[in-house]
């Protein structure tokens, strides 16, 4: 499986964030207000007219563009369904979530477009309400990977580890904290567990960045932030 870094990134940075934060909704977390049941979303051609951008023809489906979305959500204003449309509206894919008491996500289930089962993601929680393992499996129920999750006595996620279906190591990720608990330093390793890249983070007293330091075998590079 090739190494794909940045999605690993992506991945920490939005569970260390949430960790020791109470949970959003999707709905909040998706910016809509009040008691929202579905939402779907259309896309168009932008075209200019009379020196005005202006709406155009629906977007035809390629393959570097995905499918007109509808949602739906829960009472907790979670996503239980999100289905996907062809331009002719008709079913591309449909995707089911389903949660604890708790409103963590356990199982997500994606369906193509003729009902029939494509890949299944599930989740499993401490008593605390943190994520320690994630399992990915395909349509006949093998798993794709696996990812295990570890806490500090301050629920910030300090360590992610990535398996591939043979049960060998895909990635490592290590990270660190101050006593405010922002992330200070965040380490990716290879399968081998050779270093790949390391970060380091300045932040003020928000919690905002003033440093980001990124090293990696090929070269370094820092960046300075400024606030008003």
């Amino acid at each position: 499986m090739k190494f794909k870094l940045s999605h690993i990134i992506l991945l920490v940075l939005l569970s260390s964030c949430a960790g020791g934060r109470k949970q959003k909704s999707d709905v909040e977390e998706m910016k809509l207000k009040g008691k929202v049941k579905t939402m779907a979303e259309y896309s168009y051609e932008a075209e200019e007219k009379f020196g005005e951008i202006q709406k155009g023809k629906r977007l035809v489906e390629t393959k570097n563009y995905h499918f007109d979305p509808a949602y739906s959500f829960d009472e907790r204003g979670m996503i239980k369904e999100v289905v996907a449309y062809t331009v002719n509206s008709s079913i591309a894919e449909k995707t089911i979530n389903k949660y604890d008491g708790n409103g963590h996500l356990i199982e997500s289930s994606s369906y193509n477009f003729n009902g029939s089962l494509r890949s299944r993601q599930t989740n499993t929680y401490n008593n605390q309400g943190l994520k320690v393992e994630e399992g990915n499996y395909d349509a006949i129920g093998t798993i794709s990977q696996k990812s295990i999750y570890k806490y500090d006595n301050n629920k910030n996620l300090i360590e992610a580890i990535g398996y591939n279906k043979s049960g060998t190591q895909d990635y490592k990720q290590i990270m660190k904290y101050n006593n405010k608990n922002q992330m200070i330093e965040n380490v990716f390793y290879d399968p081998q567990n050779k270093l790949l890249t390391k970060i380091t983070y300045v932040n003020d007293e928000q919690g905002n960045w003033l440093t980001y330091n990124e090293f990696t075998n090929s070269g370094f590079q820092s960046k300075k932030f400024a606030y008003t």
